[in-house]
């Protein structure tokens, strides 16, 4: 009988990742020292490609949380500051133009990061691009790094605290620019290229700042109606 060959098995984005420990630097992959098993250089691709597409879900998360908490935030900024400040009228101007930009926010926040919204809405799609992706790379201490805190984020299950993020995005941001994913074939690893991360990272810095300028406009406004109401 004939056999017929089957294609590979797209990666999993549900299994746990398995990542074993990357070369270290200046060694080649794969090779066999006293020290060293040799990397299986098949389950270390699986295990990035399976992690890409929770990293792009987790920075999504980071970016969508903070602009709305902003939003949140200055939304009731916004009503506690008309309150307070609505006679003369252009005492109004004060709540609008420190508070709106706080409401936009999250609205801002969705429009320019849907490259990371479609890796979100397809993890098997993205794994399988990133597994490709992760296949043709040649080694270097950006990806070596990226390999190791991939690994370490196994045990701290779905949880991405801002700095962490921070520095993973940045080094995920040297590793794709270094070697573009290709548009044709890989366009969804493209939403973690330098550019799209920067936009992503932007928008949680204004909802950052416009949080912190909503909450003591907030407290303010809420003052003012307290002091008035006692005299």
């Amino acid at each position: 009988m004939t056999g017929t060959s089957v294609p590979p098995a797209s990666p999993d984005p549900q299994r746990p990742l398995d990542l074993p420990t990357p070369p270290t630097a200046g060694s080649v992959v794969g090779e066999t020292t006293r020290s060293a098993a040799p990397v299986d250089i098949g389950r270390l691709v699986d295990g990035m490609a399976r992690w890409l597409p929770r990293f792009a879900r987790r920075m999504q998360q980071v970016v969508l949380i903070m602009s709305w908490l902003a939003g949140l935030t200055g939304a009731a900024a916004l009503l506690v500051g008309l309150w307070a400040w609505h006679d003369p009228l252009v005492e109004a101007a004060v709540p609008l133009i420190f508070t709106v930009p706080a409401v936009v926010a999250p609205f801002m926040a969705a429009r320019r990061i849907r490259p990371l919204a479609a890796a979100v809405s397809q993890p098997e799609e993205t794994a399988r691009q990133a597994r490709s992706y992760f296949a043709g790379l040649t080694q270097s201490p950006e990806l070596d790094e990226l390999i190791r805190r991939a690994a370490a984020s196994r045990g701290r299950g779905e949880s991405l605290k801002v700095g962490g993020a921070w520095r993973t995005s940045r080094l995920l941001g040297k590793v794709v620019g270094k070697v573009s994913p290709d548009p044709d074939t890989q366009p969804l690893v493209a939403a973690v290229a330098p550019a799209n991360l920067k936009v992503a990272w932007f928008w949680v810095i204004v909802s950052w700042w416009a949080w912190i300028v909503a909450m003591i406009v907030g407290f303010a406004a809420a003052a003012s109606l307290a002091v008035d109401a006692i005299i």
